[in-house]
């Protein structure tokens, strides 16, 4: 199921990373949010470190990007607002992941 996701979740961190419009921009964070929040619905096995290890480093740049753009002012105190939730939403379900992954971790070394 997931076999593609750091080669989506690279696709989605550069059109981020590449919008120059605020609603381009809003979209690709939403869904880079969306694609984060699919990975506890998978098996352990479909889903290595290693790719954990980069969907990890794309979220931190993509938190990045966002707190860049934030500190911009570029745009109305909604949409700054809806921007802020999105950092703390990519961090919740960063940390659900972490989660996930030692939960399995444990039930394999059992």
């Amino acid at each position: 199921m997931h076999t593609d996701l750091v080669p989506r979740a690279v696709g989605v961190a550069t059109r981020l990373r590449k919008a120059h419009q605020l609603r381009a921009f809003e979209h690709a964070a939403s869904e880079f949010v969306r694609l984060l929040g699919t990975i506890p619905d998978c098996a352990a096995d479909e889903v290595s470190n290693t790719d954990l290890m980069a969907v990890q480093q794309l979220a931190e740049g993509v938190i990045d990007q966002i707190e860049t753009r934030l500190a911009a002012g570029q745009a109305p105190a909604a949409r700054q607002q809806l921007l802020a939730g999105t950092v703390y939403e990519i961090s919740r379900l960063l940390e659900e992941v972490h989660t996930w992954r030692r939960h399995y971790h444990m039930r394999r070394a059992r």
